[in-house]
């Protein structure tokens, strides 16, 4: 923690990592490295990440304002055959 924080990356080796290839239709287990170093994305204040404010507000009401009108559509249709 101490190297994270003075702007040191650190490397870490994970030994058995499954790796598939879809055009030979193989898996193989290797090791990979992992680098992990210190973000300054986000605001550090009192101790307590701060995170970045993205315009998500569309994205997310409107997959779910989709999601429910298909589903009522879906019912209403299944109502009419009948």
């Amino acid at each position: 923690m101490i190297k994270l924080s003075q702007g040191e990356t650190l490397v870490k080796e994970v030994p058995l990592r499954f790796d598939k290839s879809l055009k030979t239709l193989s898996i193989i287990i290797k090791s990979t490295h992992i680098t992990i170093s210190r973000s300054i994305d986000k605001l550090l204040v009192n101790n307590k990440y701060i995170p970045l404010h993205l315009d998500t507000l569309n994205s997310d009401s409107e997959t779910f304002y989709n999601y429910l009108k298909r589903k009522l559509l879906n019912i209403i249709k299944n109502i009419i055959k009948f």
